[in-house]
């Protein structure tokens, strides 16, 4: 089993995807107002980087897509490539209609920090 650590990240161990993420006060202002994001997976991205790995994905994909055969995947499981971009898309992962919010917070040493939990639908 792969073991990835990320900062600022507590995800268990269950069959959905669930992520805690600890925000200082002043980055869950920038959360709230829209100028950070977070993913299903605790992952924290400014709109500029959420939109340049997406970029990236497509380019990616579109390559592997001209590369393929009609028997290979992805032809073989998606009618085009939109539908595989669309399915590969760092955006996706950043959709908080598929996600189950909930929202902490606590004052630690005179600091106010801010507990977001995110859960699968």
């Amino acid at each position: 089993m792969k073991r990835q650590i990320r900062n600022s990240v507590f995800e268990t161990n269950s069959s959905s995807t669930h992520s805690v993420v600890i925000l200082n006060d002043e980055e869950y202002k920038k959360y709230k107002n829209g100028e950070i994001f977070i993913s299903l997976y605790g992952d924290i991205r400014t709109k500029e980087e959420i939109d340049e790995e997406v970029e990236e994905e497509k380019k990616a994909a579109m390559e592997e897509w001209e590369n393929s055969k009609p028997t290979d995947y992805p032809r073989s499981y998606y009618d085009t490539v939109e539908e595989y971009c669309e399915s590969l898309c760092a955006n996706t992962d950043f959709d908080e209609d598929e996600m189950i919010i909930e929202e902490a917070e606590r004052e630690i040493n005179g600091e106010l920090v801010h507990a977001i939990s995110l859960n699968s639908d």
